[in-house]
């Protein structure tokens, strides 16, 4: 238990006025020498400024004239907790005395979540093969990921093609030995033990294009992201430092890989040469505006490297011809003559074009008003002397597939008879297909089996001449489904299905409802029950929400909600602003910088909506949201506690003011694309209104459940700590404030699949006990 000394809180004072230079003092006074011992510990304050605006040196990321100057000065008691090296003592401390009282509080749920993990275990399928996949059309062999009972992680293996058969697909379990080259790959148990790693995850395996017996692979020891690249078959160094995208040149000479900059921001394009020290790799590519982030790919076709660079708001990209890796030296200034930008960078245009063998780009864009965007193409002028810009204006090239205000197109595959593109519509996921060589340019969209689903392009399409691609299908009651579309006929059939042992289909019924939010705009709930629930208010729910970056939360089977299910509650979805499930205003317009609290309102009007129908009761209801759904869990906790009985927040987001004006934080910048820049006049006061840790107050919260990783740098974990001990100082009840921080792992929880699931057991049996009153829980 630790002692709290607060002198003083800056609260916030509601204001959505211009600063005009105008310094704030709001303050709420905390009585000297508060001790709070029945709802967890309470870090003790330290004097800290921070400064929001201009300050001398520092990148406060805009032109000066918007910054507010003289800066504004706000007290952040709880700032010492900031711990960049994950060394410091007394933080870790801290840390320690969080997850020792998250221990003690629910101790005596340990028997339910032994029941929950066996049951996790059962669902789960502990042995069981990926579905195999092809790297390239010619290649003698299929890969996969294999799990076997008793391993935390992957193994990757391959197969001979000729061995493939029907029976091991309907087994979902393929026969492999150590002859022509077959077996296993990397298994990531072993590289686990001899490491000494308690994580261990793969981001990239790609096999040598010429040669079966290498293969490299970029490998996460940490959690933190940071991704070493490592070779088989070959005596290669170790590529530290990594992003985790990899791959290699049409001839296997050479090796593209990212590296990241100081703040973890994906900046550069290296280039290794096989047979040369890593000294001798030279940088071929270099983005130094801090809002961008670069991926790279191969395009299909393997004559290009694509090299994406992108904001949340601008995108540019550029080509490099294989071509220019034919040389036996690779120098910065050879390779910087062939490099080609598509089209410049213009603030808030946005394209993602792909070259194809036919001589043409094709593009996807916003340009021109476009928000859904549209499909255009345009002659691939690469070998032009001197033309280091391929595309002048996007809008005079020709059009493939117009701008629809009722259709958004989000992304699209060209393979070499046709593009397949993936979007929405009336708010679900749809796939259409246009054939490139047809004179009717009509796109011809394929219907799915269900009412409500999630369909996308799977990532494992490599081949571009091919008359099949596959795609994966879900529904809140159907887990992942491979599908294979053949393209000229539009046949659909399913390939692959996972199972989930425990799950019985016939059990439940999905359904999509709507409401209306505070300013009359419809947002929709996708919802599982058992069949027969009826609205008499009883019912158990978990409303879960995300709402951020234009990211789809997708009516997708979740084998996290499996154990709810079972005992008979509720689970659904709310399709708030701030996502992409409506089109790109449902976020630009809807739910970003300065109608963020849309997202908020949205949510708590669905909330409102399944109280009000009768679907349940605030002590039966409970939300949950991780990351930057974590921001909007807090901000609801803070504006409507009332509807809520219990509130997970995983990885939230919740410090919004503090760390999105310091860019020395870890992907700040090209945040504020996103929330806006606190250190703004326009943005400071706005933000201040919803950014959770600023808005708590003396009411009553429920019971918060904060789950956090140490080694996150997507959202650094001292928030969570902050944000709980804040809560802890403020609630006026006795609910539970519990923050449990996992240590050995990052943004994305643990990659041992056992460890993951004892930790989703402690988050399900936590849920559970809180919603089922002392005489139900036998029942449990």
């Amino acid at each position: 238990m630790l002692r709290v000394v607060f002198p003083f809180w800056k609260l916030y004072r509601q204001s959505l006025c211009p600063i005009q230079h105008r310094r704030f003092s709001y303050t709420r006074l905390i009585p000297m020498g508060t001790t709070i011992s029945h709802n967890g510990p309470i870090a003790q304050p330290k004097a800290h400024l921070v400064k929001f605006g201009k300050v001398k040196g520092e990148n406060r990321g805009a032109v000066e004239s918007h910054l507010i100057d003289p800066p504004i000065e706000r007290m952040d008691e709880l700032y010492w907790l900031r711990d960049d090296s994950r060394s410091s003592k007394p933080v870790l401390d801290h840390v320690e005395e969080e997850n020792a009282f998250a221990s003690r509080r629910t101790a005596s749920l340990e028997a339910l979540r032994t029941k929950i993990y066996t049951e996790n275990i059962s669902a789960l399928q502990e042995n069981r093969d990926s579905f195999p996949f092809e790297f390239e059309k010619d290649s003698k062999y299929a890969y996969f990921s294999r799990e076997q009972k008793g391993s935390p992680y992957k193994i990757y293996c391959r197969i001979l093609k000729e061995k493939l058969c029907a029976e091991s697909y309907a087994k979902q379990r393929f026969s492999i030995d150590s002859t022509s080259g077959q077996g296993i790959l990397l298994d990531l148990n072993k590289l686990a033990q001899s490491s000494g790693s308690k994580f261990c995850m793969v981001n990239s395996l790609r096999p040598h294009p010429t040669d079966d017996s290498v293969f490299a692979y970029s490998v996460d020891l940490h959690g933190n992201e940071s991704f070493d690249i490592r070779f088989s078959g070959i005596h290669e160094p170790t590529i530290s430092k990594t992003s985790g995208d990899l791959e290699w040149s049409k001839d296997g000479s050479r090796l593209f890989y990212i590296t990241k900059d100081e703040a973890e921001r994906p900046s550069e394009v290296w280039v290794h040469t096989i047979g040369q020290g890593c000294e001798r790799d030279v940088c071929i590519f270099q983005e130094p505006d801090k809002l961008y982030e670069v991926t790279m790919e191969l395009s299909l076709c393997k004559g290009f490297v694509v090299i994406n660079t992108a904001s949340t708001e601008t995108t540019e990209t550029h080509l490099i011809p294989m071509t220019a890796f034919q040389k036996k030296e690779t120098h910065e200034t050879s390779i910087a003559s062939e490099i080609r930008c598509v089209r410049r960078r213009e603030f808030g245009c946005r394209y993602w074009a792909m070259p194809h063998p036919d001589g043409f780009l094709y593009i996807l864009t916003n340009s021109g008003g476009a928000v859904n965007n549209a499909l255009v193409r345009c002659p691939n002028n690469f070998v032009s002397s001197g033309q280091t810009e391929l595309i002048r204006n996007i809008e005079e090239s020709e059009v493939l597939i117009p701008h629809d205000s009722s259709r958004y197109l989000q992304n699209f595959k060209v393979f070499k008879d046709h593009i397949v593109l993936a979007g929405r519509k009336d708010g679900l996921s749809q796939i259409w297909t246009l054939a490139i060589h047809a004179a009717d340019r009509t796109m011809t969209r394929v219907h799915m089996p269900d009412t409500v689903y999630c369909v996308k392009i799977s990532k494992k399409n490599h081949i571009l001449d091919t008359d099949t691609v596959l795609l994966e299908y879900s529904t809140l009651n159907i887990p992942r489904v491979r599908m294979q579309l053949n393209l000229r006929s539009h046949h659909l059939a399913t390939v692959w299905q996972i199972k989930v042992d425990g799950h019985k289909q016939n059990d439940y019924e999905v359904k999509r409802l709507s409401t209306k939010s505070f300013d009359g705009t419809e947002v929709h709930i996708s919802m599982i029950m058992p069949k027969g629930a009826v609205k008499d208010g009883q019912n158990r729910v978990l409303m879960f929400g995300y709402g951020a970056y234009g990211d789809c939360t997708e009516p997708r089977f979740r084998d996290n909600w499996v154990p709810y299910l079972k005992r008979g509650m509720i689970c659904c979805i709310a399709h708030i602003r701030g996502g992409g499930e409506n089109g790109s205003q449902w976020y630009e317009q809807g739910g970003k910088y300065l109608t963020k609290r849309n997202t908020f309102m949205d949510f708590i009007a669905c909330a409102e909506f399944l109280i009000h129908q009768g679907w349940t009761h605030p002590d039966r209801l409970a939300i949950e949201g991780r990351s930057a759904g974590g921001l909007l869990i807090g901000a609801v906790l803070n504006m409507r506690p009332d509807l809520f009985q219990v509130a997970v927040a995983s990885v939230p987001f919740v410090d919004a003011m503090t760390s999105m004006c310091d860019a020395s934080i870890p992907l700040t910048a090209g945040e504020w694309e996103e929330w806006g820049n606190p250190n703004e006049y326009r943005f400071h006061d706005y933000m201040l209104s919803y950014s959770p840790i600023d808005n708590v107050r003396a009411q009553n919260y429920p019971h918060v459940l904060i789950l956090a990783g140490l080694n996150d740098h997507r959202v650094q974990f001292w928030e969570p700590l902050k944000w709980a001990s804040k809560l802890r100082s403020f609630t006026t009840g006795t609910n539970d404030i519990i923050v449990k921080v996992d240590t050995a792992a990052g943004h994305f929880s643990t990659s041992d699949r056992y460890r993951h699931l004892h930790e989703l057991s402690f988050q399900q049996a936590y849920v559970i006990s809180k919603l089922f009153k002392a005489d139900d829980m036998t029942k449990t």
